[in-house]
């Protein structure tokens, strides 16, 4: 049974994830960029809700050290709901720790 529930929850995540994020691609192209408002919700579901989600948004800030230091400097202003899930996105060093935030700087 808490397998099922567990395969259910992901699945909401990640419905609601592409439910926000959707939309907030389409309304982020318009003259009034107010999709962003869309997408922080949307990449926050889907990063609960998806393992492979995770990782991808991981590997981006891996390989891309200008996003990276824009997500670090959203993590410290958004609230915890938002923030904290990104933190799960830090780029790890070989051995599989978090790399520290000074490194970034």
């Amino acid at each position: 049974m808490g397998q099922k529930r567990l395969k259910a929850r992901k699945a909401v995540f990640i419905l609601l994830g592409l439910i926000f994020l959707i939309p907030g691609l389409v309304v982020s192209i318009s003259p009034v960029p107010l999709g962003f408002v869309l997408l922080l919700p949307g990449v926050t579901f889907l990063i609960i809700g998806s393992r492979q989600f995770r990782r991808w948004i991981r590997r981006r800030r891996e390989r891309n050290s200008e996003i990276n230091a824009r997500i670090i400097t959203a993590e410290d202003s958004l609230p915890g709901p938002i923030a904290d899930p990104l933190k799960l996105t830090r780029p790890r060093e070989h051995d599989g720790n978090l790399i520290r935030e000074q490194n970034y700087q």
